[in-house]
């Protein structure tokens, strides 16, 4: 197997694996909603949606197997190879953090505030555009070069966003006609909500330095 086709397979595998990242944003965004529509309370549906996530996890993590196998088989080069282990690492902290985020809220059953619903489910929303700008970055990464840098330059636009809906979230809550203890952590599940985002700039950015070894 040539060097061209073992990077477009290792890209192919990548890819496959920050699909499974998208997917669970998706189904966050899914159980999230379920969970405003219980009442904030868990039973056996709201359970089985949760696991819906860490199957989705457990996707991911099996890609991530396939992906460091085949990197590991000696068909790319070692600089190369390198940087692709340490993107698919940082890719996988998306989707573990989306997993610790749903486990947070669900396990402590978090009560929250109705209005507090619709700003938590746009941070979501603008961390799918966060995501598919990421996608984006990581398919040019492979097939369109030059354009790595501008997808990226886009993810820190879509994070820059989220930092400013978190702030604004943050100052809602604890505007809130409830106890201390609760607001500190609704904060906290805020904090971990905008973190994805956080995760994900840092792996564009890593995406462009990436990018600019490769050219010089």
């Amino acid at each position: 197997m040539d060097l061209w086709k073992s990077e477009k397979k290792a890209g192919k595998l990548l890819f496959s694996h920050f699909e499974k990242i998208i997917e669970g944003n998706v189904i966050f965004r899914e159980v999230l909603s379920v969970y405003y529509d219980k009442k904030c309370q868990m039973d056996e549906e709201m359970v089985e949606h949760v696991e819906r996530i860490h199957k989705k996890e457990s996707e991911a993590d099996k890609v991530l197997f396939y992906f460091e196998e085949f990197l590991f088989e000696g068909n790319i080069l070692p600089n190369l190879r390198e940087d692709l282990i340490k993107m698919a690492e940082k890719n996988d902290k998306i989707i573990d953090k989306i997993e610790a985020v749903v486990d947070f809220f669900t396990l402590q059953k978090i009560q929250m505030a109705e209005s507090l619903r619709s700003p938590m489910l746009e941070i979501i929303e603008e961390t799918d555009q966060c995501l598919e700008g990421a996608q984006k970055a990581l398919h040019a990464f492979f097939h369109d070069f030059p354009k790595t840098r501008q997808y990226a330059e886009l993810v820190n636009r879509y994070e820059h966003n989220i930092d400013t809906m978190e702030r604004k979230l943050i100052l809602t809550i604890f505007s809130l006609d409830i106890t201390l203890a609760e607001k500190i952590l609704l904060r906290e599940f805020v904090n971990m909500l905008a973190d994805i985002s956080d995760i994900t700039e840092d792996m564009a950015d890593g995406l462009q330095i990436m990018a600019i070894k490769r050219t010089y």
